[in-house]
């Protein structure tokens, strides 16, 4: 049997033939993508990177984590400091990139309780604010009257309404606590407030003696 030979191809000329071959099997383009649960923890907290490519034969993580991974998964991770986590998964001669960047956070939030005042005398609809703030943002104020939350408010200005009329009469503690992106909390001084009987009406409206 007669057989034919020919010189070997060049770079290029592999390239193209690789693609064609691709193109013919239905391959298609590498595609990743890469997601983080949270985009920033506090210090000695952790999220969940999420992961799915396409097309590819390998990936490989560096930066905030190392190592082969999978072409798709999900993993925890805990970085010491704010740092991007990349993953490159390959096939052939083509690489596709991505990172993400979970943040570090080891800074609490400032927050205090700017109404009712120190020593106020409350009744029925008493209005609790609080003022606070963060470096990345701050995501809620939770309002407690002696240790039990009243509610949450989630936006500026941090306020809600508080019944006092189903309090006992005397002595309450009110303190707000709030709480950042990172789920970095903290703790605005108490504020002692007097909750004052209810004043009893008598026949006419007017205030029973």
């Amino acid at each position: 049997m007669k057989s034919l030979s020919c010189q070997s191809f060049n770079r290029v000329s592999q390239q193209q033939l690789t693609g064609k071959l691709d193109l013919f099997a239905g391959s298609t383009t590498p595609t990743l993508t890469l997601s983080a649960s949270q985009g920033a923890i506090r210090a000695g907290g952790s999220s969940t990177l999420s992961w799915s490519a396409a097309n590819v034969t390998s990936c490989a993580a560096s930066g905030a984590w190392r190592g082969a991974k999978p072409t798709r998964g999900a993993e925890l991770v805990s970085p010491l400091a704010t740092s991007p986590s990349t993953l490159a998964c390959s096939k052939n001669a083509t690489t596709v990139t991505q990172s993400v960047t979970v943040a570090v956070d080891a800074q609490a939030p400032t927050v205090s309780l700017t109404t009712p005042s120190e020593g106020a005398t409350v009744s029925g609809s008493v209005t609790l604010s609080a003022s606070a703030a963060d470096n990345l943002g701050v995501s809620r104020v939770d309002f407690f009257e002696d240790a039990s939350l009243v509610g949450s408010d989630n936006s500026v200005p941090y306020s809600l309404t508080w019944n006092a009329t189903n309090e006992s009469v005397g002595l309450h503690t009110l303190v707000a606590k709030a709480v950042d992106g990172a789920g970095n909390t903290s703790t605005s001084a108490p504020v002692s407030v007097t909750a004052a009987a209810p004043v009893m009406m008598g026949r006419g409206g007017a205030a029973a003696p």
